[in-house]
């Protein structure tokens, strides 16, 4: 498929796309054109490797701090989460 035919496309998807999928076509877009960016948030947001060594100083900083859980009271968490 040529550039003009995706192009087309992609703008149709645009249009109706919800706010989630124009952050993660945003943060796509972005990366491509900045080379800087070595990773991204879970919802999509573009990290350049200052904020990704700071996003891991703070869990680390939280590990140490105590502001964690156990894999047992997580696991609760995520069962609450499901729909039955």
């Amino acid at each position: 498929m040529g550039a003009p035919k995706l192009r087309s496309e992609v703008e149709k998807l645009i249009k109706e796309a919800d706010e989630r999928l124009l952050e993660m076509v945003h943060a796509m877009a972005t990366a491509y054109t900045n080379k800087n960016i070595v990773a991204y948030t879970t919802d999509g947001k573009a990290l350049t490797r200052e904020d990704y060594i700071k996003q891991i100083e703070k869990g680390v900083a939280d590990a140490k701090a105590g502001r964690v859980i156990s894999t047992s009271e997580l696991k609760k968490k995520i069962k609450s989460w499901k729909k039955d």
